[in-house]
């Protein structure tokens, strides 16, 4: 086990990995050399086989916090972060130990854009490791979407200054300067950042994406090709590229790189999607319907497309039409939490507020980590006259959501409905505080 942690100390992967195996040989039942092991394994790319070693350690101890914080690598090296940021959250009843579960919940909550919890984690991390890179770009993404430019630019300018500045840290300052007004400022770090990495697609479209702002339609042509050159696969260049036209007037040359991203993409679901949003912006609603709907031939289940006709029909009128369209996403996508609290929310406008409910329960069963899940459910409650049981949904042997500003923020609800029932008139009060069926979840400032 020394052997091991040594070796993975001086970032020799497999050998640590060749220890920790002689470790487990001696000792099957040694749970610290299968923690390690599992870490290595991550590291290395092969999370598959670190799988087999968590599965053991949650079968050894449901509440081992250890476990949490592996299954949580495990989800985000696989891109599933919505179960990442609730097996990070079961990791932080050890936060001593597992520090880097504060900045990788963060993460994964911003990745599924709960960023109130994202930010509430962010900042809990810095307290510990202010200095951290990725802490302050994450930080400063949030602030740009917050509108609060100025707080982005006072993170990430003493990491601009530094020697070992990133194109990822760039791209965000040239946000923020945009955002605060100064597009002379943007642009430049736009253009720098593609000096910094002339071979990304991403980054040219980006600066391509910041000439067609400023009108500069050969800068952002120029760019955009050379971005679908090295990488024709990038299908955000095509969009920008489209979107761009559009936006400045030229129609008809949208529609003719939307036949060129179409015809080099054929059996992709994206060219489809984009003719579905031009359409839409023409207000032809039925080519835009007819274009989403030949998406979900190339990809069915396509949640883009599923999602623009669901609320078409929601539009209109037409619940049924709207559920099956979403319903059809969880086919092909069965961990879209999102759609499924969709068709949750679609149930209870409905009136079907038991069977709502209902769903909403089942769900959490099958999902009990996923904080959002139980505050919508509490909302549920509240309006359906059970405040009662508000209180059962964050209460556990562990107490892992004591300091969670959002069960913090629902048991305030369940207080100040009593109190509300006591003092008649001082419940007025609350109104603001109390979110209504259907808003996002999440800590309100």
């Amino acid at each position: 086990l020394l052997l091991g942690m040594v070796e993975n100390t001086l970032n020799q992967t497999v050998p640590s990995i060749e220890a920790f195996d002689k470790a487990l040989k001696l000792e099957p039942a040694y749970v610290e050399a299968r923690f390690y092991r599992a870490n290595a394994l991550i590291d290395a790319g092969r999370s598959e086989e670190a799988l087999k070693d968590i599965v053991i350690l949650k079968q050894g101890d449901k509440t081992n916090p250890a476990a949490d914080y592996l299954e949580g690598l495990y989800q985000f090296q696989n891109k599933e972060y919505a179960l990442a940021s609730a097996s990070f959250d079961s990791a932080l009843r050890a936060e001593s130990q597992f520090p880097l579960a504060l900045l990788l919940g963060a993460i994964s909550n911003y990745m599924t854009g709960s960023k109130e919890r994202a930010e509430d984690l962010v900042i809990r991390f810095r307290m510990k490791e202010p200095n951290n890179v990725a802490a302050r770009k994450l930080l400063a993404s949030i602030y740009v979407e917050r509108i609060q430019p100025k707080k982005a630019i006072e993170l990430l300018d003493p990491v601009y200054t530094s020697p070992n500045r990133d194109v990822g840290t760039v791209n965000i300052l040239a946000q923020a300067y945009a955002k605060v007004g100064n597009s002379d400022e943007a642009m430049e770090l736009l253009e720098e950042s593609v000096q910094l990495d002339p071979t990304s697609a991403s980054t040219r479209t980006r600066l391509a994406a910041g000439y067609f702002n400023e009108g500069q339609m050969d800068l952002a042509e120029s760019q955009l090709g050379a971005a679908i050159a090295q990488d024709p696969l990038y299908h955000q260049a095509d969009t920008i590229l489209v979107l761009g036209y559009f936006d400045a007037g030229q129609k008809d040359k949208a529609f003719e790189a939307l036949a060129a991203y179409a015809e080099r993409n054929p059996g992709s679901p994206g060219p489809k999607n984009l003719e579905g949003v031009l359409y839409s912006r023409l207000k032809d609603s039925a080519k835009a319907e007819q274009a989403f709907k030949s998406a979900l031939v190339f990809s069915p289940g396509d949640p883009f497309a599923s999602d623009m006709l669901a609320k078409q029909s929601l539009l209109q009128g037409d619940q049924d039409t709207a559920l099956s369209y979403y319903k059809a996403v969880l086919q092909y996508h069965s961990g879209n939490l999102q759609v499924a609290a969709r068709i949750i929310e679609i149930t209870w406008a409905s009136g079907e507020r038991n069977q709502a409910i209902s769903d909403l329960e089942d769900l959490i069963k099958a999902y009990p980590d996923v904080l959002d899940l139980r505050s919508m459910l509490a909302s549920y409650y509240l309006v359906s006259g059970r405040p009662e049981a508000i209180p059962a949904l964050f209460q556990t042997s562990t107490g892992k959501w004591d300091n969670n500003p959002v069960s913090i923020r629902q048991d305030g609800i369940w207080w100040g409905h009593k109190y509300h029932q006591k003092v008649a008139g001082k419940g007025a009060r609350l109104g603001p505080c109390l979110r209504s069926p259907g808003q996002s979840t999440g800590s309100k400032r």
